[in-house]
């Protein structure tokens, strides 16, 4: 029996608001693939696949005061980049906020709202408590916003967080950080970059998550044209037919900025549902459970 999560990093801008800032063409893609996310969410739930939707939590709010104010020092660690925004974008607001499409996902049966973050911070630097205000601010806001209890984290560009992080919040379930072919998944370079392609497209790696347990993360290149689509599917196929474990995919809304993305994503819930009948595959939670017993609802 293999395993199968499926999740969704809900970010607008916020996951690269350098690239935002000064790169159109990514601005466009961003906004388009949130315009496309109700239809995304029609495909997943024609085939019947659950998925988890980590959303920024600062995608919910409506200004810079309110970022500010929820959330003083994980605000201070980003304000240069977004003040920097502010100036070279009339539209950054439009960039950074959709309080309706998270209001949109957060009523979907289907849908699991976790957090992404309050502000997609990057650990690296950053003390504790930084990080500690940054979930606890996220896990607020969406829970009072939308009435969904939030137990998953996603971590920004799969960084490791540490465990005291999510304290005193409900987070039980962290996504993995992986190693492929030895170094970091989201280490820089380009030689990390082609061996994330490699275990994207080729052969997914294999890495432990706890007792006598494996799994493999996959970043989905559905945006990346129909020829690559059509190998990366094929090594999906062969990784349910052959693995043991759980196969973690991820992916971002920019990525479904056209239709022809959409459809592949079709594609992959047939391939899914053809093993769930085959009772070959079963939906799982993220892999690293923190366990409730150290952690507490956010009041």
């Amino acid at each position: 029996m293999i395993g199968f999560n499926l999740s969704v990093d809900f970010e607008l801008g916020w996951g690269d608001l350098a690239r935002i800032t000064e790169d159109d063409e990514f601005r466009r893609r961003a906004i388009d693939g949130t315009e496309r996310t109700l239809e995304v969410v029609d495909v997943l739930e024609r085939g019947r696949v659950p998925s988890t939707w980590a959303v920024v939590g600062g995608c919910c709010c409506t200004s810079l005061d309110e970022l500010q104010r929820r959330a003083p020092r994980p605000f201070a660690a980003v304000q240069p980049q977004l003040e920097r925004l502010q100036r070279s974008r009339r539209d950054y607001e439009r960039i950074l906020f959709c309080p309706s499409v998270v209001q949109a996902l957060a009523q979907r049966d289907l849908i699991e709202v976790g957090s992404h973050g309050f502000l997609h911070l990057i650990p690296a630097g950053l003390d504790t408590a930084v990080l500690q205000e940054d979930v606890a601010a996220s896990v607020k806001l969406l829970q009072e916003s939308y009435g969904r209890r939030v137990l998953s984290f996603v971590p920004p560009q799969n960084y490791f967080w540490p465990r005291e992080a999510f304290a005193q919040t409900p987070i039980r379930y962290v996504r993995h950080s992986p190693i492929v072919y030895g170094r970091p998944y989201s280490a820089r370079g380009l030689v990390v970059k082609l061996l994330r392609m490699g275990n994207d497209v080729l052969r997914p790696t294999r890495h432990p998550i706890r007792s006598g347990e494996h799994a493999a993360l996959v970043f989905l290149r559905i945006d990346r044209g129909s020829g690559m689509w059509r190998v990366q599917l094929k090594t999906l196929r062969d990784a349910f037919r052959r693995m043991t474990g759980t196969v973690y995919c991820f992916t971002h809304p920019h990525n479904f900025h056209s239709s022809a993305a959409v459809r592949r994503l079709a594609e992959l819930c047939d391939l899914v549902q053809e093993y769930r009948e085959r009772r070959a595959l079963e939906f799982r939670p993220f892999a690293r459970d923190l366990g409730l017993e150290t952690n507490a609802s956010v009041h």
